[in-house]
């Protein structure tokens, strides 16, 4: 049988279990926000370039990939004209230069 005595500490065992619980579960959660850059933290800064040709070929088109690809440009994305004009679109980038982050 409990007698009041064994109550109280099977209380405070109870009470101190919780407490580590909940402070485990504290820093759980403090782990678990997401990490903020410093103000130093460098970030990558992008140029872009525009490309139109008009009724080019296969060959003319992979000639303007590779030239560019050589000059560093990736490309991102193209487009042929819906209207008829027989222009192709390609857009690139390339980083530009790293630089601090400024606030």
């Amino acid at each position: 049988m409990f007698t009041a005595h064994s109550h109280a500490r099977t209380r405070r065992r109870f009470v101190l279990i919780l407490a580590a619980l909940l402070l485990l579960a504290s820093f759980s959660i403090v782990d678990a926000r997401p990490k903020h850059r410093r103000a130093s933290s460098p970030r990558a800064l992008w140029e872009y370039n525009v490309v139109t040709i008009l009724h080019a070929n296969t060959e003319q088109r992979k000639s303007i990939l590779n030239e560019q690809g050589r000059a560093g440009w990736e490309l991102i994305s193209s487009e042929d004209d819906k209207a008829g004009t027989g222009e192709t679109t390609f857009y690139f980038k390339r980083s530009r230069r790293r630089i601090a982050r400024r606030r």
